[in-house]
């Protein structure tokens, strides 16, 4: 670690940071923080040491002007940009960091300008050394003694296939495929991207028996390798990773395997996450030696001398959303997550997170821990929280109270619908994955619902089950072969939004039957048909220039009194003959599914896909808005039956 001596007393402020403190940004140049700070301002000497420890040599030019930023006193996060850059777009770089004491004490400096310490410890050595990895050792401990999370028994049955570990020493020598044949004891699971190029070593029904035997220690991918090598030092002697312990060239044994995925991951001793590593190559441990990121100095404060460290800024995406500038809600925007953790990124890992009663994630910089009473990390900057991913849908994972009253079935209906918008925040390599990677979550949740059948991505007695839209631009265009049927969220590969519906909103819809056949093995997973039956208020409606025409009506809607909203990049090239089913009504809108008629057959009825959704404004709100809403002109007044596929 570099260390800076510094000694100054805390003196009054020079003019020109009593007249910013205010605002908390200080722009400045090198030659006046200079000059200010042999004056011995508090503020210019602490500005001009952060400045000459995390600005490179070639920006300290003298003309150069800098600011600097107080952007969180929660957890001193700062941000100091270097300005007029040239070979910068836009011209500026900035630099975010800590200002921490490396001890237990917290404290700010200055009596008129409060920059705040953390309490946070310094950082040291690689996340490959066995001294980083007690930290997690620890975590594990105050889980398994003060949590609920997961039993700490002996007597777990062991998933069909796992790794036995027993004997690989450092050289890897033992490792092999085994067939557990219900055998229990504790395991450990790995979550990790495969890469474009798919996971150099798989298990396939041409080398299973010689997995069995014995794995080549030099066919393993470098992440694979790291999960071994942790594991066995753990002291648990299996590990599940999906590549080695499902036949991957078998469809019958994927269709099996990934419908246990539930199970899997929910009856694990710990998860490993490699978060940073984008492919096996990437490995589970990074090599970068943290104290390179701080610098160490001393400052007088009330005649005693403290330790002032800086650090650089170290994004925690596995547990916020800081890196991305959101606040963690249900629509953190994953798949633009920060760079560092691609894996974050991905569909199926996120089912993982939430199954895992325990995460471990090895980021570049340090750990990150999460189970679903807590999160920590090494730098002391996280603690218990709610907004985020598991903990947030605790309730679902839990089993229900004996009696569920209507306020509370409407919350876990919301719990649910929360947890589907962050699923489809995330990536998939393949479409036809979008109900298979979400199985799991859907077996380990379906009793606490209690709300009848699961139908592709919907549950049958859901009653906003249809009142969903793209979240947000551009559209994809529609999948090339069938993934859903085009009434359920999974059609679309895009991030979705429920609308927002209280117990006091209305619904002019029910699903009255269903026909939805599963393509394989798992009953939640891909659909071979899906097909629903629906009673509800149909209208013709015609769409030209942004204008709703009404053939039964003289009434036409024009684009400024909606908000028209499709579901594919093709929806609205087909939009003559269409028809509105009534869905509900909100305290802000009127919603209506867009349809179009499916010809294929007059001997099976009415037959409708979706297209997209329009929601019509309520002028002064629902109390008054019957006799200028949709709804009102003579429309929707007969009730249909009708099938959406």
């Amino acid at each position: 670690m570099a260390s800076i001596d510094l000694a100054e007393k805390d003196t009054a402020l020079c003019n020109m940071c009593r007249h910013s403190i205010r605002s908390r940004i200080q722009n400045f140049c090198l030659p006046r923080l200079r000059c200010s700070s042999s004056e011995r301002c508090v503020l210019c000497v602490l500005l001009l040491k952060i400045t000459m420890c995390i600005v490179p040599q070639k920006y300290q030019q003298t003309h150069r002007e800098f600011s600097f930023e107080h952007v969180r006193s929660s957890d001193s996060l700062y941000v100091l940009t270097i300005r007029g850059v040239k070979d910068q777009i836009p011209g500026n770089i900035e630099r975010k960091f800590y200002l921490f004491s490396g001890s237990t004490t917290a404290y700010t400096i200055g009596a008129h300008y409060h920059l705040g310490i953390a309490e946070t410890p310094p950082l040291h050595g690689k996340l490959s050394s066995p001294s980083v990895w007690r930290a997690a050792l620890d975590w594990l401990k105050e889980c398994e003694e003060r949590h609920t999370c997961q039993s700490t028994s002996e007597h777990t049955v062991l998933p069909r296939r796992v790794l036995d570990l027993d004997g690989a020493q450092g050289d890897m020598d033992g490792l092999k495929l085994f067939e557990s044949n219900g055998h229990r004891a504790r395991y450990v699971c790995l979550s990790h991207c495969w890469g474009p190029a798919g996971c150099a070593l798989k298990t396939t029904s041409h080398n299973l028996d010689a997995h069995k035997n014995a794995i080549q220690p030099e066919h393993l991918p470098k992440t694979f390798k790291e999960a071994v090598i942790f594991t066995r030092w753990l002291g648990v002697r299996y590990l599940w990773i999906d590549a080695l312990c499902i036949i991957q060239d078998s469809i019958s044994d994927w269709e099996t395997e990934s419908g246990c995925m539930a199970s899997i991951y929910a009856n694990s001793y710990l998860t490993l996450s490699a978060v940073r590593a984008a492919d096996g190559a990437g490995g589970l441990f990074s090599d970068v030696e943290r104290s390179a990121n701080q610098h160490e100095f001393l400052h007088e404060k009330d005649h005693e001398k403290v330790h002032i460290h800086i650090r650089s800024y170290i994004p925690h995406s596995p547990i916020d959303a800081e890196s991305n500038g959101k606040k963690p809600d249900g629509m953190k925007p994953e798949r633009s997550a920060d760079p560092s953790f691609p894996l974050l990124s991905r569909a199926w890992a996120f089912q993982e997170r939430i199954l895992s009663p325990r995460t471990l994630h090895f980021g570049t910089d340090e750990l990150y821990w999460e189970c679903r009473q807590m999160t920590r990390c090494e730098c002391g900057r996280k603690g218990s929280v709610k907004d985020w991913a598991k903990g947030q849908f605790v309730s679902l994972l839990e089993p229900p109270p004996v009696k569920i009253t209507p306020d509370l079935q409407l919350e876990r209906i919301q719990s649910w619908q929360c947890l589907v918008e962050k699923y489809s925040h995330h990536c998939l390599t393949f479409p036809s994955d979008r109900l298979p990677a979400f199985s799991g979550l859907v077996k380990k949740l379906s009793d606490p619902l209690s709300m009848g059948r699961y139908l592709a991505g919907i549950w049958e007695g859901d009653a906003t089950a249809l009142v969903w839209v793209v979240a947000r631009e551009p559209l994809a265009p529609p999948p090339a072969s069938y993934v859903a049927p085009s009434w359920s969220w999974a059609y679309v590969n895009c991030p979705v939004m429920f609308c927002a519906m209280s117990s006091t909103d209305m619904t002019f819809y029910s699903i009255i039957g269903s026909n939805c056949i599963p393509a394989g093995r798992d009953s939640t997973g891909s659909v071979a048909v899906g097909e629903i039956k629906v009673k509800g208020a149909l209208e013709l409606a015609i769409l030209t220039h942004n204008v709703w025409s009404f053939p039964p009506s003289t009434m036409l809607l024009r684009w400024p009194d909606s908000l028209v909203r499709w579901d594919t990049t093709e929806a609205f090239r087909s939009a003559t003959d269409l028809r509105l089913l009534r869905l509900a009504t909100d305290r802000v809108y009127n919603h209506f599914l867009i349809l179009k008629p499916v010809h294929d057959g007059p001997e099976l009825g009415d037959r409708y896909r979706r297209l997209g959704m329009i929601s019509v404004y309520l002028v002064g709100g629902r109390s008054r808005a019957d006799e200028q809403s949709l709804a009102a002109h003579s429309l929707f007044k007969r009730t249909e039956i009708i099938t959406l596929v």
